[in-house]
């Protein structure tokens, strides 16, 4: 997983497929360990001997560094969590929820993911388990797999090319198109939304990948295939407001001044950045979002960035779901081609660690 400063508060970028995950951080006893003693190379470490959470006590109790950005008012930064090997393995139907929820489904690599989800080997596996789910309501796939532009591919460091399995659109028909038990469930219970965190992905390969793998959503209409092009992708940023508090009991437990609070800050970031790439939630949904979707207890955004040419990314402020119809649709065109290309072969190495 490579890793970078970030300039929002404290906290690291996966510069590949640009995930991050901001955690909160609460007040509790100083420890005796500085937050200078942690460079990112530490942090990873430290997070495959001990585990996150003892990571993050660590954190909650360093202090300061001098020079470096403080987080923002109203919003907790912190760092950004390698998944534990013992997450994203629950049931796919202990996931599914009606009414036009959402499933994050994350391929090989588990740096990909923003906490949560069920992680699969390969789309084969995706599809043998995700066709457990029987939600006739109509949800939102959420896919975070590697790619660019008309490939998408499982894999993971160190060794990126060991076991890795690619897929063109034809590979995607095969898979899920001409299989006629998959079609039969996907046209019954399939998603009726994708939000593909997939760098690069043309706009053609996208809307492939929405022909076999949705279902029409409303009015009979499936969504657009809209695509990045070379050098953009979609970062992904995990929001623990400060007007919310922890957890869905607490919240429940405000007045209704104090609930109206979180409900005006949730719908802030809800009509800006839609939910993990999708758009808008519907405002009565906003607490199920934020308290019951992974990760649990966060907002999740997904913004386009950059490639500046040196392999690193550059904010441009545009919301992943409106890129090609909101107000910075003809920014986004001037710098995302939403092209056509072929995916760049891995190093069988493990990507540089950089501060």
């Amino acid at each position: 997983m490579m890793l970078h400063r970030h300039t929002l508060g404290t906290e690291w970028i996966a510069a590949d497929e640009g995930t991050t995950r901001s955690q909160r951080l609460a007040s509790s006893p100083p420890l005796a360990f500085a937050r200078a003693a942690l460079d990112p190379i530490t942090v990873a470490r430290l997070q495959g001997a001990v585990g996150n959470q003892t990571v993050l006590e660590l954190l909650r109790g360093g202090t300061p560094v001098a020079g470096r950005p403080q987080p923002v008012v109203g919003l907790e930064a912190a760092v950004v969590f390698q998944r534990d090997k013992t997450e994203g393995k629950g049931s796919p139907a202990k996931r599914t929820i009606g009414g036009g929820q959402q499933q994050l489904w994350v391929v090989r690599d588990r740096t990909i993911g923003l906490g949560g989800g069920v992680l699969v080997s390969d789309l084969a596996d995706f599809k043998s388990r995700v066709m457990g789910t029987s939600d006739k309501d109509g949800w939102t796939l959420v896919l975070a797999i590697h790619g660019s532009e008309d490939r998408l591919g499982a894999q993971a460091p160190p060794d990126w090319q060991k076991n890795a399995v690619f897929y063109r659109a034809d590979d995607i028909e095969a898979l899920f198109g001409k299989d006629e038990a998959f079609a039969k469930w996907r046209d019954e219970f399939g998603p009726t939304q994708l939000s593909l965190v997939s760098c690069q992905v043309s706009a053609s390969f996208e809307k492939a990948l929405i022909t076999n793998l949705t279902r029409p959503g409303d009015k009979g209409v499936r969504q657009q295939g809209r695509g990045l092009g070379a050098g953009c992708k979609p970062v992904s940023n995990a929001w623990a407001i400060g007007e919310a508090p922890k957890t869905r009991r607490q919240y429940d437990r405000l007045d209704e001044t104090g609930k109206q609070k979180a409900l005006d800050k949730l719908g802030e970031l809800n009509q800006k950045w839609g939910y993990y790439g999708a758009p808008p939630v519907p405002d009565d949904q906003l607490v199920h979002y934020y308290y019951d979707e992974d990760p649990k207890g966060e907002w999740v955004t997904v913004e386009v960035q950059v490639d500046n040419g040196k392999h690193e990314l550059t904010p441009t402020g545009i919301p992943y779901w409106n890129r090609t119809f909101g107000p910075d649709a003809a920014r986004f065109r001037q710098l995302c081609t939403q092209g056509v290309g072929t995916l760049k072969e891995r190093e069988s190495k493990a990507p540089t660690v950089a501060d």
